[in-house]
């Protein structure tokens, strides 16, 4: 019946999950999109369709008594941002009747559906709204796309070919939907798209109570609410994640959740602790925090190399204080079979020889000093012209040089250079 896909048991969905939204849940998914007033004028006022509220009222230009606001929505022209009297929303004036680039958008949301303390089902569902004549006052279309069940330990997706939902055009009664199957294919809620919590509090309730989404959608710069279901379902199977998480290896539960590396096979997920998970001490784990985004690269080589080679987590953070592009960098070293930490050895003594040459230039020559000295080297540069040294050598002679890290790698960077050079005259 289930099939494995990525640690997750997948089946068809059953028919006890139902498919049906409430009309309060049908209002927190009408409210993610953005709210217009589509505006009929005539010659005696305008009639203004809400699509916040999904209300239709009239705005007389002579009449007895005034609403607040009733004077701004009869002056507002095209693209004004108003507040809806019925409401009192945000909105955006649109004309009902005059054509302009079509509005339509879509959102990806998750409904927490408490069970019982250790049984959470996650609905997922797919929204679309699009405005036409008459469609003003309708919710958004949905259909639901999967469902998850978690339980300690578990992880279970029920998917199928969903349907659409949307209300007719002439039918009144909310309650009363037409339903229509298409044959589209599902759309995994693990596949990278971003999806939504709308009732996140639910779960304060269950044993997903520790759940770690702050920290998995907190960071800047990170596209929020990223793979957000399938990390839920992975942190139900395994509570190590939200120790991982928390204590600031994000980059390493990324990986977990997103990518099948087996080098997560050594790792003890039921441990408490980041030592015992990762199997680090704590001076180890510690540059590993310091690595930043390139924690699960560094982890990744870290696991590949250590047995044969002995490369040290501490030695790749090292590598990556010089500022170089730290995969290049560790490609390097796996080629010249060498260690990150002679690397960034010889990086720093190269660059403290140049250190010494810029000062003593700026000392001896006082008019280069006043006029703010020339261009103070980096470390990186170093890095730069001991690769572009090994490329250039293996293109001219068709074999790597026998001396990975040259005495002056500046010099022997510029003899290389002039050899060419004077060949192609």
């Amino acid at each position: 019946m289930g099939k494995k896909n990525e640690q997750i048991t997948v089946q068809e969905r059953p028919s006890w999950i139902p498919d049906d939204l409430s009309e309060k849940e049908l209002d927190m998914c009408n409210s993610l999109f953005d709210s217009y007033l589509f505006i009929t004028p005539d010659k005696k006022g305008r009639e203004c369709t809400c699509s916040a509220c999904r209300k239709t009222y009239r705005v007389d230009k002579v009449a007895r008594t005034r609403e607040p606001g009733d004077m701004e929505i009869l002056y507002a022209g095209l693209g004004y941002e108003i507040k809806c009297r019925e409401c009192g929303c945000t909105v955006k004036v649109r004309w009902a009747k005059i054509s302009h680039r079509p509005i339509w958008s879509d959102h990806r949301v998750v409904f927490v559906r408490q069970l019982s303390r250790d049984e959470v089902r996650l609905d997922c569902y797919w929204l679309a709204k699009g405005y036409s004549q008459g469609t003003f006052d309708l919710p958004p279309r949905w259909g639901k796309e999967s469902s998850y069940v978690l339980t300690p330990g578990k992880a279970v997706q029920y998917t199928r070919a969903y349907r659409w939902y949307c209300k007719s055009q002439d039918d009144n009664d909310s309650d009363n939907w037409n339903k229509r199957a298409e044959d589209k294919p599902v759309l995994e809620p693990f596949s990278g798209s971003s999806y939504r919590i709308l009732d996140k509090h639910l779960l304060s309730g269950t044993f997903l109570h520790y759940h770690g989404l702050k920290e998995w959608n907190g960071v800047k710069g990170y596209h929020s609410e990223w793979n957000t279901v399938k990390y839920l379902a992975m942190r139900a199977m395994y509570p190590a994640l939200e120790v991982l998480l928390k204590a600031g290896y994000r980059e390493i539960v990324e990986g977990f959740v997103n990518h099948d590396r087996s080098y997560y096979r050594r790792f003890d997920l039921q441990a408490t602790t980041p030592t015992d998970i990762l199997k680090e001490n704590r001076h180890e784990l510690a540059a590993l925090r310091s690595l930043g985004s390139d924690q699960e690269l560094a982890m990744m080589r870290h696991c590949k190399k250590k047995r044969v080679d002995g490369w040290q987590l501490s030695d790749i953070a090292a590598l990556a204080e010089c500022k170089v592009y730290l995969r290049s960098a560790l490609t390097f070293c796996e080629e010249k079979k060498t260690t990150p930490r002679e690397l960034a050895r010889y990086l720093r003594r190269q660059h403290e020889r140049r250190m010494e040459h810029y000062r003593e230039a700026m000392s001896t020559n006082g008019c280069l000093a006043r006029h703010g000295g020339g261009i103070e080297p980096k470390i990186v540069d170093v890095w730069h012209e001991l690769n572009d040294f090994h490329q250039m050598y293996l293109q001219e002679a068709g074999v790597p040089p026998r001396e990975i890290y040259p005495k002056d790698v500046e010099a022997a960077h510029d003899a290389l250079m002039n050899e060419r050079d004077a060949r192609l005259k």
